[in-house]
């Protein structure tokens, strides 16, 4: 691998725009970590990590998620790739999720705190940042929509941990 990191590291594999730089800034600051998307040339390296470090992936709802890589003209087809390469490569390692926008962030907290032996704490708002709200704005078209469910329905397995109930729009 090449790094030189500790027993105690955080890893964080994520998919763009799903609380990446709020896990790295705000919950990990002062704390050992190792950030990384979910880019295909680092998806071996980031499995390989998860099955030896403290790994935590930080969520957002997929539609959230499209929304803001539509805001930043990312193209949102390739969002699918990012979310089978998180089922494929991270999920089998059994990380510690964080859905930051998920009425049930708290408990997954507490669960993580109690897994890792941290006392992190929610004292940030639901949605991330009032810039993640203005993301969150960002109207995707029918079809764009469409697909991005189409994605989840899917993926329902892996989704419906988090997002069973939760509202598209």
């Amino acid at each position: 691998m090449g790094l030189s990191i500790s027993a105690d590291c955080f890893v964080v594999p994520t998919i763009p725009h799903t609380g990446t730089h709020f896990i790295r800034d705000h919950l990990l600051a002062g704390q050992e970590h190792y950030v990384q998307h979910l880019w295909p040339k680092s998806r071996v390296q980031l499995s390989q990590m998860a099955t030896t470090y403290r790994t935590i992936v930080p969520l957002r709802h997929p539609i959230l998620v499209a929304r803001s890589w539509k805001s930043r003209d990312k193209d949102i087809r390739e969002l699918p790739d990012y979310w089978y390469a998180l089922i494929q490569y991270i999920d089998p390692h059994e990380p510690q999720y964080l859905p930051l926008d998920s009425p049930n962030r708290d408990g997954e907290l507490a669960c993580l705190n109690l897994r890792f032996g941290t006392s992190f704490k929610t004292d940030w708002p639901v949605m991330a940042d009032d810039d993640s709200a203005k993301l969150a704005r960002v109207p995707l078209t029918d079809s764009e929509t469409e697909d991005v469910v189409e994605m989840m329905v899917a993926m329902a397995d892996f989704f419906n941990r988090w997002y069973k109930d939760w509202p598209f729009e």
